[in-house]
């Protein structure tokens, strides 16, 4: 298994495209960190669900990494959220019935140093797509474990967050995503 800041310095220094298999190992993490008013809620993904392979691109593109065809899908009945009634108001949230997945894409990988890179990700919720721009930390290069954290706006989705007890507990409209995944990497 190759760490992957070797994988990524190596199509860096080459510069043609490379093709990877990436395997995504069900022990990752990824969760949904939300405050009210008056409290916090978390609604974690079920990670076992994210296991897979994809074949996936890298393109050096001078100092940047362009990625195609690495994109998560996450279902909605994949996450709970520790109560039947605030999964039911997450679900209404995200509209889940007429969109009931998520879309997470990696689409760029910059500034790799060390045990440090950015990401370039878009998003797609209820239909809508945004792009967003973050750091992610290579804990273990041996097992390919990457680790990081984002704050993003729902009205960015045009989502409207719900009002609980004829609005006296209001929802508040950033919410963090916080993830681990973890992977086996290979080259093809």
């Amino acid at each position: 298994m190759k760490a992957v800041f070797i994988v990524l310095f190596f199509t860096l220094s080459v510069q043609a495209q490379q093709h990877i298999a990436v395997d995504l190992l069900g022990s990752g993490s990824l969760k949904i960190n939300g405050k009210t008013n008056i409290n916090s809620f978390e609604c974690t993904f079920d990670s076992s669900r994210l296991t897979r392979s994809n074949k996936i691109s890298l393109k050096p593109k001078g100092d940047r990494i362009e990625v195609k065809n690495a994109q998560l899908r996450l279902n909605h009945k994949n996450f709970d959220c520790g109560h039947r009634r605030i999964n039911n108001d997450f679900d209404a949230l995200i509209k889940s019935e007429e969109y009931p997945d998520i879309y997470i894409e990696l689409l760029e990988i910059f500034n790799v140093k060390n045990s440090e890179a950015s990401v370039k990700v878009k998003i797609n919720i209820a239909g809508k797509s945004k792009n967003y721009t973050f750091p992610i930390e290579i804990c273990n290069p041996e097992t390919t474990e990457f680790q990081g954290k984002w704050v993003l706006n729902i009205k960015d989705f045009d989502l409207t967050p719900p009002k609980k007890v004829f609005g006296i507990i209001v929802i508040d409209e950033e919410i963090e995503i916080d993830f681990l995944l973890k992977t086996a990497i290979s080259t093809g």
